[in-house]
């Protein structure tokens, strides 16, 4: 579930992954609503993930959200 059940770093916003047919995929949880990550970057030391799907990823309490603000 996205739902969030207790404050984070961003207060109750909750960063998982979601099982899709087409993959897992990337989504922020509100208590209002949900924001489907469309398109995520991640480089790594030994791999790298761009695109719909998020495979190299599984979110914790130091995940970090990083908006650009100019396109919000």
């Amino acid at each position: 579930s996205s739902f969030p059940t207790e404050p984070g770093i961003y207060g109750h916003i909750r960063i998982c992954l979601l099982d899709s047919p087409d993959g897992k995929k990337l989504v922020l949880g509100t208590r209002v609503c949900n924001f489907l990550v469309t398109s995520s970057m991640r480089l790594d030391a030994n791999s790298c993930n761009i695109g719909p799907s998020t495979t190299h990823f599984t979110p914790s309490n130091e995940s970090r959200v990083f908006l650009d603000n100019s396109s919000i």
